[in-house]
């Protein structure tokens, strides 16, 4: 078992949270296992700072001393002033309300603790399952059939941050695959991260590598609703090109128009 789903059964387990033969596992884990014992005594000692959360109401003594000194302070206000000097002793009183703000303190320090530990488990937890998205469309990208090679590009919208390597081979499935649909679904998902410059050119540059008709109008509107004026060059080749499909010149010369 993968150590964050431990450490979060025990916090579960802590919490009165399990039963049966979870509840059985857990405490043979931590009963058998030094690692997981000194794991448990530590969760353990966090949790416990929270349970003694009813201590922080102050008792109805502290509260009637309060008001009673409150009383005093206000009556003495408003007394006429007198010159002599009224020398402060410590009182009970204020010993018990520092003594209430250090276990207020103490139990908001747990309560944090306890909290970014739980937080650092969903981040890790997170990140892990990122990585493995990552690296299944990758590998999915490699598949010998295009519904294959779809379904990947498509399961890389859930990766909203994509690295230099996931990049790269979108990049090369728009450029090189044999499907142009498998192409096309590639160009629409480097949309997403048309804010990246290292990927603004690489989509020009790709007007270059395509020889389908539906994957180069793809593009071109893609581009011009980026508007990527760098793309004008390569639009002006194309629109010249006699070895170009007729539709396709159209539109880069539509293209050209918008982007100038």
């Amino acid at each position: 078992m993968e150590e964050r789903k431990m450490k979060d059964l025990m916090i579960d387990y802590l919490e009165g949270n399990l039963s049966g033969e979870l509840k059985e596992f857990v405490v043979k884990k931590f009963e058998n296992d030094e690692k997981w014992k000194k794991e448990y005594e530590q969760l353990k000692q966090l949790m416990g700072a929270m349970d003694e959360s009813p201590m922080l109401e102050p008792d109805a003594s502290l509260q009637q001393d309060f008001n009673a000194l409150l009383q005093e302070e206000i009556e003495k206000a408003q007394k006429p002033a007198e010159t002599k000097v009224i020398k402060m002793t410590p009182n009970r009183v204020s010993a018990k309300w520092a003594a209430a703000v250090a276990i207020i303190l103490v139990s908001i320090i747990a309560v944090l603790m306890v909290n970014n530990y739980r937080n650092e488990q969903r981040l890790t937890s997170m990140e892990t399952e990122i990585n493995q998205t990552r690296q299944m469309v990758i590998k999915s990208l490699q598949d010998q059939s295009a519904s294959a090679r779809i379904n990947a590009v498509q399961t890389s919208y859930s990766i909203h941050q994509a690295d230099e390597e996931l990049l790269n081979v979108l990049l090369h499935t728009a450029n090189t695959d044999d499907n142009a649909t498998v192409r096309i679904v590639a160009i629409e998902a480097l949309s997403r991260f048309a804010d990246k410059p290292y990927v603004r050119s690489a989509l020009v540059n790709s007007l270059k590598k395509q020889d389908k008709p539906i994957v180069q109008i793809t593009l071109i509107n893609l581009l011009v609703k980026m508007g990527e004026k760098s793309a004008i060059p390569s639009l002006e080749d194309m629109a010249e090109s006699d070895t170009v499909n007729q539709t396709v010149r159209d539109e880069a010369k539509f293209g050209i128009m918008k982007l100038s």
